[in-house]
């Protein structure tokens, strides 16, 4: 499931926390706003939360791979905000394989997170 984090939630940022089963539904969401961020601001920043390591549906695998080869060149920063050695790696594997400016911040770091999301965004 996807909970938009509202007062990170604006411009080109686009933030929400991770927890229980993310679903279709969730992905698709996700896609319009995704959207609607790009067509106003060019590009995005995600900003994600999660609460443990939530797993997709099995139907929606397909879904969250299609998601980010779809939106690879659009978003500029991902700021990954979590627990546990399982996502900083992945965190780091990111930042290598793709041409996004990846960072993961431990639950307590939350604020040097935000700070540094929305780091260079103009109004």
């Amino acid at each position: 499931m996807f909970d938009y984090i509202t007062e990170l939630n604006e411009g080109p940022v686009v933030a929400f926390r991770v927890s229980d089963r993310v679903t279709e539904e969730d992905f698709a969401a996700l896609s319009d706003e995704m959207d609607e961020r790009i067509d106003e601001h060019g590009s995005v920043r995600l900003y994600v939360e999660f609460d443990g390591i939530p797993l997709p549906e099995l139907e929606a695998l397909d879904d969250d791979l299609k998601l980010w080869r779809r939106y690879s060149n659009d978003i500029s920063r991902y700021a990954i905000v979590g627990e546990g050695r399982l996502l900083k790696w992945g965190t780091a594997v990111s930042d290598r394989l793709t041409g996004v400016e990846v960072e993961f911040f431990n639950r307590d770091d939350r604020e040097a997170a935000h700070e540094w999301i929305d780091e260079g965004i103009t109004a």
